[in-house]
């Protein structure tokens, strides 16, 4: 796994409280996704850097990664959750 340089200041760092999907207003997958955007904006590692971490991660999900809320494992969340891994994939550049 991909380690994080210690002089490297993530928006996230330190408020992991704030980038959990059931802690991002809205109802749907969208409108978490336009908040998660504006949480991730202006950090150094948005884009292939942190959808890296995330592609990486044993369980990305619950989680904000590069803009994108990974919704958790459940029944009825699948495809949200595909559509989230598959972005990732995309930036992290895993095809």
């Amino acid at each position: 796994m991909s380690a994080l340089p210690e002089a490297v200041q993530t928006r996230c760092a330190g408020h992991s409280e704030l980038y959990t999907y059931a802690g991002l207003p809205g109802r749907s997958w969208a409108e978490r996704r336009l908040v998660a955007m504006r949480l991730c904006h202006g950090c150094p590692l948005l884009g292939a850097p942190c959808a890296r971490l995330a592609m990486e991660s044993l369980d990305p999900g619950h989680m904000v990664w590069s803009g994108v809320p990974v919704p958790p494992k459940s029944r009825d969340g699948w495809a949200d959750r595909n559509r989230a891994l598959a972005m990732l994939a995309e930036m992290a550049g895993h095809e």
